[in-house]
């Protein structure tokens, strides 16, 4: 199956010439998508940092011919760990939803946040018509699954049927309808059993552009922290 889409992993630290290069287009991406986004919702005068980009593990990225045309970002944190309880991203978690996470066994789990496709790629692709976000999606999930991480937190934004596509990719609901940055999102998480069963029905060329990926972060999260 011909087509120049590839997924990069890229760690947000101790990272070679290639990349970074790979590591300053997905940040190219994420801000020209992020700082309009947030200019709409707050104002001309909204600033973007990049601390919500760098502080992570590492950046998922689908690339076409060289652009970076999808991410997200990844951080493992610890559900035991009241640093990681503390992490702003949380603060529309209840305590009693995460502590029920810890209780099924998902003690460290994935933060997947600012999922971001590029304007000009929000179509779909090949001759399949497989859209762009959809693949991003199943890609990220599919990571999940290979680090052996058993949950991954995500708040899905509403009225970019964000929700929608969690459902694709094997979520359960745990909160509806929360107020984040002055949008309607739904707070899910990823469990691995109902993302094995989510993948099963994932298209060809999902698996193809997965089996090629370059990894940058050649050695994963809970490698790293033993």
């Amino acid at each position: 199956m011909n087509h120049n889409l590839q997924f990069k992993i890229i760690p947000t630290s101790n990272q070679t010439p290639e990349a970074v290069k790979a590591y300053l287009g997905a940040y190219e991406t994420y801000n020209q998508v992020w700082s309009q986004t947030f200019k709409e919702l707050f104002g001309q005068d909204y600033k973007l940092f990049s601390n919500d980009f760098t502080r992570q593990d590492f950046i998922q990225t689908l690339h076409l011919n060289g652009q970076c045309v999808a991410l997200d970002l990844i951080k493992e944190v610890d559900l035991t760990n009241s640093i990681d309880r503390d992490d702003s991203w949380l603060k529309s978690w209840k305590a009693e939803d995460l502590d029920k996470l810890i209780w099924q066994g998902h003690r460290k789990v994935l933060v997947n946040s600012y999922f971001t496709v590029h304007p000009d790629y929000r179509r779909s692709f090949g001759d399949a018509q497989i859209n762009v976000g959809y693949i991003m999606g199943c890609l990220s999930v599919l990571h999940q699954l290979e680090l052996g991480n058993s949950a991954m937190l995500g708040m899905m934004r509403n009225n970019r049927s964000m929700n929608t596509l969690g459902k694709m990719l094997g979520s359960s609901l745990i909160a509806e309808n929360i107020i984040h940055n002055s949008l309607p999102s739904d707070l899910v998480v990823f469990i691995d059993k109902n993302v094995q069963t989510a993948a099963s029905q994932f298209p060809t060329l999902v698996n193809e552009i997965y089996k090629n990926k370059t990894d940058f972060n050649q050695r994963g999260i809970n490698e790293r922290a033993a």
